[in-house]
């Protein structure tokens, strides 16, 4: 047969951190600040509307021709129009008889 052996493990070693270091600041001037950009102001409200008044003028419907006709001669066409209806649409026609050379 062959040798035997035991073994036994080690004692592990406790290790301890170190102490941290120590800071000390000095007193510091802060720097100059910048502006900001500037930008152009709100513009106003705008004025109040302004007023406006129509009118649809009168309507006259009647049927008078005063002295229409008085100093007429020879040939006339009289024409009226109500306004309603906007065309007037007017002939006239002449049949003349001569008689030449007698």
């Amino acid at each position: 047969m062959g040798a035997t052996g035991t073994s036994t493990g080690g004692n592990a070693a406790a290790a301890t951190g170190g102490q941290g270091g120590t800071a000390t600041a000095a007193a510091t001037t802060g720097g100059a600040g910048n502006g900001g950009v500037g930008n152009g102001a709100v513009g106003g409200a705008g004025g109040a509307g302004g007023s406006i008044s129509v009118s649809a003028g009168t309507f006259d419907l009647s049927n008078a021709m005063t002295g229409t006709a008085q100093s007429a001669a020879g040939i006339l066409a009289i024409v009226q129009n109500t306004g309603i209806g906007a065309l007037a649409q007017q002939s006239v026609n002449v049949q003349a008889n001569l008689s030449l050379g007698k």
